[in-house]
């Protein structure tokens, strides 16, 4: 069946389509080079591999499942709905890796103490580094079959994009594991019931509380500083976690303005930015009604999809920093945060969705 990939309006052509995009990616994982990103070793096959770790995401799969993103953007392209056993998984490293190099931050017990260890920090960052980077290799992975088999050039730039993307992440893992740098906590509660969310991940944040440049990501010169962002939903308990490098400078006026907040703006802001800025969230099934007919939520969650469709050719983001850079700052603005649900309040803790 010859598909037209520049019109799919057809739905034929669009479910032909969506096929063919998952069958690559399933060859592109099977086909990758199976060397450990920690250890370098050659492995027969990886160890499946959870961001948020498994146990926890079992506390809000209730054997139901749980919404991503494209849940709640009703997205027919990518599944929906994911149950613990394939939330957030890659493959990666390998079998003694993922089981020595994240003990600490993977040990509930851990966080009874006043704050994370910068052992516990290190571990975070090394699991999200590990995902970015399986992510993009498989991309490339995959582009790079499809532009041999199908002859598009457009494939050629998505790859070169990815390619690119993935050796600045395995060089900003190989420096951090050379010598970890320093943390700063921003923010660190524990809370005592389970939230409906499960996150982690790290995020370039756009723009301030008043719409001000923090990063700009439409040009590559510009150094991207990052914040790293935990919602972890333990059994009966919570953490929730922002941190980033303490040098990190671009963020002060930020963390200034943050620590003023209560703990519900704080979390409200953690949301927001989760929401604006991630995919790599996944939601208690019992929240599926609310979440859906959230209009601020599937609105800032259609940006972070729109934001993936982007072509990514210096050209085009050169094109998008030009015309949109100080529209997205303000669109960004932290202060629109107060818009949003507290999702992580007590009223939403899963054992009072449960019985709702």
């Amino acid at each position: 069946m010859l598909i037209d990939i520049q019109n799919l309006e057809d739905e034929e052509d669009s479910k032909a389509y969506k096929q063919l995009i998952n069958d690559y990616r399933k060859r592109a994982v099977t086909e990758v080079e199976k060397v450990c990103a920690l250890c370098g070793k050659n492995v027969t096959s990886f160890c499946k591999s959870h961001t948020v770790p498994f146990s926890w995401l079992k506390n809000i799969d209730n054997q139901k499942k749980m919404l991503s993103m494209h849940s709640i953007l009703e997205s027919n392209w990518i599944k929906q709905d994911k149950g613990a056993s394939e939330a957030g998984v890659f493959y990666s490293i390998c079998d003694t890796c993922d089981h020595e190099l994240f003990s600490h931050y993977e040990n509930k017990e851990n966080y009874k103490a006043d704050e994370p260890t910068e052992e516990m920090l290190q571990e975070i960052v090394q699991k999200i580094l590990v995902k970015e980077i399986y992510e993009h290799r498989i991309v490339a992975k995959q582009t790079e079959l499809m532009k041999n088999e199908l002859g598009k050039f457009y494939f050629e730039e998505v790859n070169d994009a990815e390619s690119e993307t993935y050796e600045t992440a395995v060089k900003e893992l190989n420096k951090f594991r050379r010598k970890w740098p320093e943390f700063r906590i921003i923010y660190f509660k524990k809370l005592p019931y389970t939230v409906p969310i499960a996150y982690q991940d790290q995020i370039a944040v756009f723009s301030d509380f008043e719409g001000n440049v923090i990063n700009n990501t439409y040009i590559n010169s510009d150094k991207i500083q990052v914040l790293y962002e935990c919602i972890l939903p333990l059994e009966n308990e919570s953490v929730l976690l922002l941190f980033t490098l303490s040098n990190n400078k671009r963020y002060s006026k930020f963390i200034r303005e943050f620590q003023k907040l209560d703990d519900v703006e704080k979390q409200k802001i953690m949301l927001y930015m989760m929401f604006s800025y991630s995919q790599n969230y996944f939601i208690s099934k019992e929240l599926e009604t609310i979440i859906k007919n959230d209009n601020f939520v599937r609105e800032l969650a259609g940006r972070m999809m729109l934001g993936l469709q982007e072509s990514d050719t210096e050209f085009s983001r050169l094109q998008a920093h030009i015309r949109t850079t100080l529209e997205t700052m303000k669109n960004y603005s932290l202060d629109k945060a107060t818009q949003l649900e507290n999702y992580l309040s007590k009223e939403y803790a899963v054992t009072n969705l449960s019985i709702q």
